[in-house]
């Protein structure tokens, strides 16, 4: 069962994720469901490394909830926010910047996974802290800190997966 654990958290961010689809964006509820996916999400990965029992499953489980809470938060969160549309076509080329590289190593027959960069984590903790500061601040502030970081992300994913194809 202990091996079990880290997938078990991860699975309950999955449905933590869903739930979030019908709590009503910034309220107890809504954070309550939203910090536990961002907790679930720290730990998982640190769990399944001290019990050694990292997989491939729960590599692609953990990208799978990834990217639903991501999904979900666009979903619930993009009517709350008002940003200018200079910030969202730096969202938009920051996205680009992120899958491009993606896509150009599978095109070449060598899929890659995105790389767990400190900066990818950095950027991955600060677009978490948006919505749980922009009551205080103008959330414009917060959003471009995170999406300079993410600019710096995906630049480095970009070396990376061009380094680990030519490897390859």
């Amino acid at each position: 069962m202990i091996r079990q654990t880290a997938n078990l958290i991860t699975g309950s961010r999955i449905a933590a994720a869903l739930l979030l689809l019908f709590a009503t964006p910034l309220t107890g509820a809504f954070y309550a469901l939203y910090l536990w996916c961002g907790v679930s999400d720290m730990v998982d990965g640190t769990i399944a490394r001290r019990t050694h029992s990292e997989s491939r499953i729960g590599e692609r489980l953990d990208s799978a909830a990834d990217a639903l809470f991501l999904a979900v938060c666009v979903i619930r969160l993009a009517p709350e926010i008002r940003f200018p549309v200079w910030m969202w076509v730096w969202i938009s080329l920051i996205t680009v910047g992120k899958a491009v590289p993606l896509l150009w190593c599978a095109v070449r027959g060598k899929p890659q996974p995105v790389p767990h960069t400190i900066l990818n984590k950095i950027t991955g903790f600060l677009i978490f802290l948006i919505p749980l500061v922009m009551r205080t601040v103008p959330v414009i502030v917060p959003a471009s800190i995170a999406a300079a970081s993410a600019t710096a992300a995906a630049i480095q994913d970009a070396v990376v997966l061009g380094t680990r194809h030519k490897e390859g």
